[in-house]
């Protein structure tokens, strides 16, 4: 019924909520949708999503748990943003896997830069997110100059002045070591992107 009213179904829309709905896929996998979603996009249980559909998506939220993609799937993703390609009109993404990936195959020829949560920190605001600011991160940027912070750990602050938490150091330190080393993989399952 999923894949017959995702392949059928022509109206464009605002918003499109898969909510607590586990999806019986069957191996059903969509590539490209036939209407556009305007403003967000959420599905919990996203085993169906291919790479194909995450980058038609030109909506300003997704969110997409227990998907399957692939480290090398990410990293399109992440270059095609860069390169201005797909998703220009993105604000937000949270995208949780279902097993963890080699965030250095996913920045792979990105650029990204890893910035320290005691020095750098950044506003990020919306109707949906006010006010938060977010503490460290990757940051890369798009060929126009945009910036797309990844954040791995969930974790921001409510006000400016807030302090940095011991555990978030820590990690940090602990990413610093993974970031530099050659030998060593640095895995997640979690990537939260904002873009300012």
């Amino acid at each position: 019924m999923f894949e017959l009213f995702m392949n059928k179904f022509r109206k464009n829309v605002d918003q499109l909520y898969l909510h607590n709905i586990k999806l019986e896929s069957n191996g059903f996998i969509l590539k490209l949708l036939n209407f556009k979603i305007k403003q967000k996009f959420v599905s919990i249980y996203s085993e169906w999503i291919h790479l194909d559909f995450l980058l038609s998506l030109d909506c300003e939220y997704i969110t997409a748990f227990k998907n399957n993609l692939s480290a090398e799937d990410m990293n399109m993703f992440l270059r095609s943003w860069q390169e201005g390609k797909t998703n220009r009109n993105l604000k937000y993404g949270k995208l949780r896997m279902c097993s963890d990936l080699d965030v250095k195959e996913v920045l792979k020829d990105c650029g990204g830069e890893l910035m320290d949560p005691r020095t750098s920190r950044i506003k990020f605001s919306d109707l949906c997110y006010p006010d938060k600011w977010i503490h460290g991160g990757i940051h890369i940027r798009r060929n126009d100059g945009r910036l797309a912070v990844i954040e791995l750990t969930g974790d921001y602050l409510i006000k400016e002045d807030s302090n940095v938490t011991e555990k978030n150091i820590e990690k940090y330190l602990k990413t610093v070591e993974l970031w530099n080393s050659r030998d060593s993989t640095w895995e997640e399952d979690w990537f939260h992107i904002y873009i300012f």
